[in-house]
């Protein structure tokens, strides 16, 4: 247990303070550096998939800093904060951060931080992964599409239709392709407001117009209702 590899990834808009984590990270046998982002749109989507053990995030980033960041994470890594400014200090211990690192940032402050997310892994208990610390709820998510990056908002979206290796999300003002699975977009909705009714579909429970049959009518739209999903689906409607 003691030789567990910590998977890891960093995000900073600025390229220098990339090539110090990089640097670290090859020191520290216990450490894997597996990706290094500059757009933390993208480190989003990167960690909601691949769910590592770490992040190393700074805190003044355009579009989102890390405040922001660490609240919008549905997963729950292992925070270090890296940045210039002290003034965040007491924030980033309310969203859960592990350690607060300011640049520039020595090695053996690095080792500190490091050797306290190696420390909290070994005593963490599957009772402990099961009840993480409680977040700020997110009501939305980004969603890449081509080269940009969609804020979709949970409320706007009224199913979801699985197409081969895409996935199209249907909004009450468009409709995003997104290359991804069905399953894996499935586990970033929030539990509770949407239902998978089929293998190709998922529905928002709150637009749901009508069911009839095997189908489901939303804004206009009939949806099939596969044999192997209806009986969860009338569990659901039948205790609302």
């Amino acid at each position: 247990m003691n030789d567990k590899i910590i998977r890891c990834v960093a995000v900073d808009d600025e390229a220098p303070g990339l090539k110090v984590m990089e640097l670290y990270c090859k020191k520290i046998p216990f450490l894997h550096l597996e990706k290094t982002f500059q757009n933390p749109v993208e480190a989003l989507l990167y960690i909601e998939e691949e769910q590592p053990d770490l992040v190393f995030l700074d805190i003044n980033m355009p579009d989102i800093n890390g405040m922001q960041f660490a609240n919008i994470l549905q997963q729950s890594p292992a925070i270090i904060f890296t940045t210039a400014h002290r003034t965040y200090a007491p924030e980033s211990y309310e969203v859960g951060a592990v350690d607060y690192l300011l640049k520039p940032i020595l090695f053996d402050r690095f080792m500190v931080a490091v050797q306290k997310v190696q420390s909290r892994l070994l005593q963490s208990t599957p009772q402990q992964k099961d009840n993480p610390p409680a977040k700020e709820q997110v009501d939305f998510m980004f969603v890449k599409s081509d080269s940009r990056f969609f804020k979709v908002n949970f409320s706007d979206i009224l199913f979801i239709e699985g197409m081969r290796d895409y996935v199209a999300i249907h909004t009450k003002k468009q409709k995003i392709l997104t290359l991804s699975g069905i399953e894996k977009i499935l586990n970033r909705l929030p539990k509770g407001q949407f239902m998978r009714v089929h293998r190709s579909f998922i529905v928002a429970l709150q637009h749901i117009e009508l069911i009839q049959h095997n189908h489901i009518a939303i804004n206009g739209r009939d949806i099939p209702i596969s044999h192997s999903y209806k009986s969860d689906l009338f569990k659901v409607i039948g205790k609302r």
